[in-house]
C-alpha cells in the first residue's frame, strides 16, 4: 500500500484481500496440522493455490485495475481473457500458464490436480480413513475420528512443505505487483519493448 508514494490502485485492494486470505489460510492450516486433522487441513493448500491463481490472472489481462473492479463487483475470473491469447482465464488455463511460466513453477499443475482431490470427495478420503492391516491385502482397518489415524509424520511434513512453497508463489506475485507499482517508468518502458 505504501509503494508509489501510497498512491492507491484497485489492484492494491485485491492484493490486500489475497494477502489477508493467505494469512488466514496459513493460520488455519497450522492449527489443523497441530490438531492432527489432515482431512480438514489439506484443502487449505488448494485454497492457497487459488489465491496465487486469481492474483496471477491480473498479470495476464490488458487492464488489471478494470478487471479488479469488475471482479470485486462479482464477475468471476474465468469470464476474463488473457490479453495475448484471447483465452478465458479458467483454473485449468491459469494452472497451465503458471506452470509453464518458469521452471520453478512446474509443480503447480500436479499440485492443483492432487489437491483438488481433497476438495471433492475422492479416493484420497478413502486412503486417509482406511489402511491395510499387518500388510495383508484382505485385512484392513478403518477409523472414524476427528484426528488422523493413518497419516504419517512424513505426510504431514510433505503437506507443510507444499503449503510453504504455495505461499511463496503468493508472495512472489504480490511482490511483483509492488515492484511494478514502485517502478511505473520501467513498467511503461517494458511494455513498449514487448511485441
Amino acid at each position: 500500500m505504501k509503494a508509489d508514494n501510497s498512491f492507491l490502485f484497485p489492484l492494491d485492494f485485491m492484493a490486500v484481500s489475497v494477502f489477508n486470505r493467505s494469512m488466514s489460510l496459513i493460520a488455519g492450516f497450522i492449527l489443523l496440522v497441530r490438531q492432527e486433522n489432515f482431512i480438514c487441513g489439506a484443502p487449505l493448500v488448494r485454497l492457497q493455490l487459488d489465491n496465487a491463481l486469481r492474483f496471477f490472472a491480473t498479470a495476464l489481462v490488458k487492464d488489471p485495475h478494470k478487471v479488479t473492479v469488475e471482479f470485486i463487483g462479482g464477475t468471476p475470473i474465468k469470464d476474463f481473457t488473457d490479453e495475448q491469447t484471447g483465452k478465458n482465464l479458467t483454473d485449468t488455463y491459469l494452472v497451465n500458464k503458471l506452470s509453464g511460466l518458469d521452471e520453478k513453477f512446474k509443480w503447480v499443475k500436479p499440485l492443483y490436480q492432487n489437491s483438488s482431490g481433497y476438495i471433492h470427495l475422492s479416493e484420497k478420503h478413502f486412503i486417509i480413513s482406511t489402511t491395510t492391516k499387518d500388510n495383508e491385502p484382505m485385512k484392513f482397518a478403518s477409523a472414524v475420528s476427528a484426528k488422523d489415524n493413518f497419516i504419517t509424520t512424513e505426510d504431514r511434513v510433505d503437506a507443510v512443505n507444499v503449503m510453504i512453497e504455495t505461499s511463496k508463489v503468493v508472495l512472489f506475485l504480490l511482490d511483483s505487483w509492488t515492484f511494478n507499482k514502485n517502478n511505473p517508468r520501467l513498467r511503461v518502458k517494458l511494455a513498449k519493448t514487448q511485441p
